[in-house]
């Protein structure tokens, strides 16, 4: 769910950036031009048929995850190819976090716990 939130929320704003404002000058016109230019569209082709392997990579990523994501939403990926692609990642992500990712969590904690620090924190 967050990962399509991420896409939706970034694919949203830029789309009503683009319907609702016209600047004219300044930082604001080029981010414009560049959102509706030739090298976003040729860059969403780019990944649509060859880079979409970035969105289920991301996942197994700390950090890189969000941009990624929010990427396909500014470059305004086919919301069928991103859910298509994001599958796999999402498994990937939900059973490293469910095996893995809770027994690290589990030691972080217990190590905080054996600190006068940690313990007031997890007690």
């Amino acid at each position: 769910m967050r990962g399509q939130a991420t896409y939706w929320i970034a694919r949203s704003i830029t789309e009503q950036a683009l319907r609702h404002t016209a600047p004219q000058e300044g930082w604001r016109a080029d981010v414009h031009a560049w959102l509706q230019g030739e090298g976003l569209s040729r860059g969403r082709a780019l990944i649509q048929r060859w880079g979409l392997v970035a969105v289920p990579l991301c996942y197994l990523t700390v950090g890189f995850q969000t941009l990624v994501l929010a990427a396909a939403g500014v470059m305004r990926l086919r919301w069928a190819w991103f859910t298509l692609v994001q599958i796999p990642g999402s498994i990937a992500w939900a059973t490293i976090y469910t095996t893995i990712g809770f027994a690290v969590w589990r030691a972080g904690l217990a190590a905080a716990a054996g600190s006068p620090w940690g313990s007031r924190l997890c007690w």
